[in-house]
């Protein structure tokens, strides 16, 4: 039977509405230690008219909760989308501040920490106990895998960037249920290498442990991401897995060329990508999930991933778009049809992929007012077919390949 660790707050109460907008310091006393954490609440808490979501956002090595508030930004998603954050801080081992991740206790009871700051947030606000998501920074990544290996029960989803699991979390690793899990890590992080070491398990075996032990196979989407930063040496693509029934989804953000930082941050640490928002793309994964239950149900290449930039560069090409041809079927798998409602020639039809780069439309069948063509060497992913009519008006729409 797990102790009883008595949870004492040392702070002073605090008046709700005195909280909203800001960061507060918060104080508690787990096993005769003082532990503390940094505590933000919404703008639309107060006038909450049902539970909210909670957010543990946990430091990496070296770092403090002071410093991964604005290092990674989450007060936008937060008023955004009107749910509560925690920024834990951890302890002081071998001399720098760091979690123990290496499934050891010792006295900084880091686990059980954090556990018992959940309980006593849920205890203590408005707070949905089935919406509770835990996301973290390289050692801080480290140890939100940790927790959902070993406290899963409380928790709904995870994220981590630059710092999935060492082999001593992978070896002992016992959820209670299925995990939705997104992977960010660059492919040049010298700290956490994506490729592993010898403490430290590669990315992708991360991600491969997380879909095997969801019970993922195949159904797999990859896309890339739109390169619009080209001044920050890297390029990043989404590689999305999805059970059978779409209910469990496992993301794995690829930075290529990227370091050990955290994307989108205003914060140049390292090389960090500019093309995406790691914060909006953790929120966007984590908030669908309810323990057990999708809030929602998802497609294998829905929206629903795509930060604003990547939306952005959508919605300026829907604006020039004409109702000149129909496309079917939208998703399609082997063949597309193109239908015109006037003559169609294969030469006014382009496509590109999101990166720009035009695809090969190989050999077409050709009928007076339809081309089908066959798309079996296309990879899986989002493209952009444009049709030029004998008026010259240009049509672009998204086309999806599963």
């Amino acid at each position: 039977m797990r102790k009883m660790i008595t949870t004492v707050l040392l702070l002073a109460a605090i008046n709700e509405t005195g909280l909203a907008q800001q960061s507060t310091n918060e104080y508690i006393t787990i096993g005769g230690i003082v532990r503390n954490y940094k505590l933000y609440i919404p703008n639309g808490y107060e006038n909450a008219t049902s539970p909210v979501p909670l957010v543990v956002n946990i430091h990496g090595k070296t770092s403090s909760a002071s410093d991964q508030e604005s290092y990674t930004g989450f007060k936008t998603q937060a008023n955004l989308d009107n749910f509560i954050v925690v920024y834990p801080n951890s302890t002081i081992m071998q001399g720098v501040s760091q979690w123990n991740v290496n499934n050891s206790e010792n006295s900084s009871q880091d686990v059980q920490f954090i556990s018992e700051l959940i309980d006593y947030m849920i205890a203590n606000y408005n707070i949905n106990s089935n919406r509770v998501y835990v996301m973290g920074f390289s050692n801080g990544g480290l140890m939100t895998s940790r927790l959902a290996c070993e406290v899963s029960e409380k928790i709904a989803a995870i994220g981590t960037v630059e710092g999935g699991m060492n082999y001593n979390i992978l070896n002992s690793c016992d959820p209670q249920h299925p995990m939705p899990y997104m992977n960010i890590h660059g492919t040049i992080d010298a700290p956490v290498p994506y490729y592993g070491n010898t403490t430290m398990v590669p990315a992708t075996e991360v991600v491969d442990y997380w879909k095997n032990f969801n019970g993922i196979s195949g159904n797999t989407i990859t896309t890339k991401i739109p390169n619009t930063n080209l001044n920050d040496e890297s390029s990043a693509q989404r590689i999305v897995y999805n059970d059978v029934s779409n209910k469990y989804r496992v993301t794995h953000i690829k930075i290529d060329g990227g370091g050990h930082s955290w994307a989108g941050s205003n914060t140049i640490i390292d090389v960090t990508n500019q093309d995406f928002s790691a914060s909006e793309a953790l929120w966007k994964f984590v908030k669908r999930y309810s323990l057990n239950n999708l809030i929602a149900g998802i497609e294998p290449a829905d929206d629903d991933d795509l930060t604003a930039k990547e939306l952005s560069m959508e919605q300026r090409i829907d604006s020039n778009k004409e109702n000149d041809i129909l496309i079917t079927p939208n998703p399609f798998i082997s063949e597309l049809n193109i239908n015109s409602t006037g003559n169609t020639e294969s030469s006014n039809i382009a496509v590109h992929n999101m990166l720009g780069q035009k695809v090969n439309l190989g050999n077409n069948v050709i009928n007076q007012n339809s081309i089908s063509v066959n798309t079996s060497d296309w990879k899986s992913g989002i493209y952009f077919l444009s049709y030029t009519n004998a008026e010259g008006k240009i049509s672009t729409q998204k086309i999806i390949k599963r």
